[in-house]
């Protein structure tokens, strides 16, 4: 409903002007949605609604309305997540009064239809009754780059394009609420500063490390060949002619895949199944043992015998591992020795780096 003044005085019952309301605001949303900007990522009204609500708790300062606004246009047209305070507070509370108190790290991790930091896109209801400004603001946000905000200290908020900005944003803001603050000790202040410089501390930046893994599961997907091993692809994503297949490229995309398969990602278990079967049938040398570092198909481009490479054979094993693969424990049993008695030489306590295929020796170099 329209939360706006209205006189009321002797006459109709709550009721019918509770209607009143709803209808007024019913008929506001309708006018608004119709004079929207071109593009925006919101499908009905009703979404429109959801958004201006979160606009509506976020600031109560009317000039940044259409900022904050473009914030939210931003991460919803790039797929990142909303990741806003307010909509976690209505998932803890349901509606029902204020919080009281600062939210827990639990809380934000909590899985509730409304949490943002957890949930994509929009929030399956409205968090607040919000003004005409707010929906107006929804509806025609700035033309912005911004994709952070943090607050300032004075009920507004400062906006950034990239993390790197917006965390020293977050760190200014924290330096200053410090100074009205009792005295920390050093250690203290060693902790504090050491977690807010983390990136990884930072939800905003945990979200977008998923979002480009995600991306990049699904660009190297193009490289599963219809046969034996893998394309090596260009920029665009295309099968390069006469590719060759290093190790550490079939031993990556082993751990790679396992990961996005320890994720949830579908698709993951059939590059994983291929990467191990090509180690042991292309990549292992079933006569000498050992693992060769390059192929061409069927074909060996590249005979030696890397102690890098054998260390990645051994990743992806453990990797596969962790995923339940039927062939992980063979082919990190295998690699295991090889490294140990091919490899490790106790008197240098250091690892011999190259082999020819025979195991006689490439160079001197250890590592």
């Amino acid at each position: 409903m329209r939360p706006t003044a209205t006189k009321c005085g002797q006459g109709p019952p709550v009721q019918t002007w509770l209607l009143r309301c709803r209808d007024r605001q019913a008929a506001r949303l309708d006018a608004a949605w119709q004079n929207r900007a071109d593009d925006l990522p919101l499908s009905t009204p009703e979404e429109a609604l959801i958004l201006a609500s979160i606009i509506e708790k976020e600031t109560g300062i009317a000039e940044e309305r259409r900022t904050v606004s473009s914030v939210f246009v931003n991460r919803l047209n790039t797929g990142m997540r909303l990741q806003t305070d307010p909509t976690v507070i209505y998932g803890v509370t349901e509606g029902r009064g204020t919080l009281g108190r600062g939210l827990r790290q639990s809380e934000l991790r909590g899985e509730t239809p409304w949490n943002t930091y957890v949930i994509d896109g929009l929030p399956p209801t409205p968090i607040a009754n919000p003004g005409q400004a707010s929906i107006e603001a929804a509806l025609n946000p700035d033309e912005t780059d911004y994709i952070f905000f943090v607050a300032d200290g004075t009920g507004g908020h400062a906006f950034a394009t990239n993390l790197a900005d917006h965390q020293s944003e977050r760190r200014g803001m924290a330096a200053d609420r410090s100074r009205t603050r009792q005295p920390v000790t050093p250690e203290q202040d060693r902790r504090a500063m050491s977690e807010s410089a983390n990136p990884l501390n930072d939800p905003v930046h945990r979200r977008s490390l998923a979002q480009d893994a995600l991306r990049q599961l699904a660009f190297f997907h193009a490289s599963l060949k219809d046969g034996d091993g893998f394309h090596t692809l260009d920029w665009a994503g295309a099968p390069m002619p006469g590719d060759v297949q290093e190790l550490h490229t079939t031993t990556r995309l082993v751990h790679s895949y396992a990961l996005g398969q320890l994720g949830g990602v579908a698709g993951c278990d059939e590059l994983v199944d291929q990467g191990m079967r090509y180690l042991w049938s292309h990549h292992r040398d079933a006569e000498n043992r050992g693992y060769v570092w390059a192929l061409d198909g069927d074909t060996v481009k590249d005979q030696r015998k890397l102690a890098y490479g054998h260390v990645f054979v051994l990743l992806a094993g453990a990797s596969a591992k962790m995923v339940g693969h039927p062939d992980a424990d063979r082919l990190i049993d295998d690699v295991d020795s090889i490294l140990r008695d091919k490899y490790w030489e106790d008197d240098q306590g250091l690892f011999c780096d190259e082999f020819n295929s025979d195991w006689s020796p490439f160079s001197t170099y250890r590592a």
